[in-house]
């Protein structure tokens, strides 16, 4: 999976300092691979922390899809990855959906009209495939 890397500033502002890639998981710790640092000026550390917005070790997340999904995976595919990753999708919104995924042909879908009368998070479908990276 890819995360984001930032590191708090003074005033408790985040600074973005570039994307890692999980490649091993142990018990206590994970290797990781640099997949891109904004400032060489100012690498990567292991005090930064780490954002994933599709995973969150402590909380299942709820997904909906908008539209349908045309990138590299079916749908049935990517309910198996969310559900690999501790998530779930669900087939409609409800009080639990965390993020919709938007397909393609999202703006004629009802899901996405409820979306945007809600005012719920949204990420494109590539955006959604770029955080889970190369699991499979």
């Amino acid at each position: 999976m890819i995360f984001d890397v930032k590191t708090y500033t003074k005033g408790g502002q985040t600074l973005e300092k570039g994307k890692v890639n999980v490649r091993e998981v142990h018990t206590n710790m994970s290797l990781v691979g640099i997949e891109e640092l904004k400032n060489t000026l100012n690498p990567i550390q292991a005090r930064d922390k780490i954002f994933n917005k599709v995973y969150d070790r402590n909380k299942i997340k709820y997904f909906a899809i908008a539209g349908h999904l045309s990138q590299k995976y079916s749908s049935e595919q990517v309910r198996r990855l969310v559900v690999q990753i501790g998530g779930q999708i669900e087939d409609n919104l409800s009080a639990k959906t965390d993020i919709v995924i938007l397909g393609e042909g999202y703006t004629e879908d009802p899901i996405y009209k409820l979306v945007q009368e809600r005012g719920m998070a949204t990420m494109l479908e590539v955006e959604f495939l770029s955080y889970l990276g190369s699991i499979e």
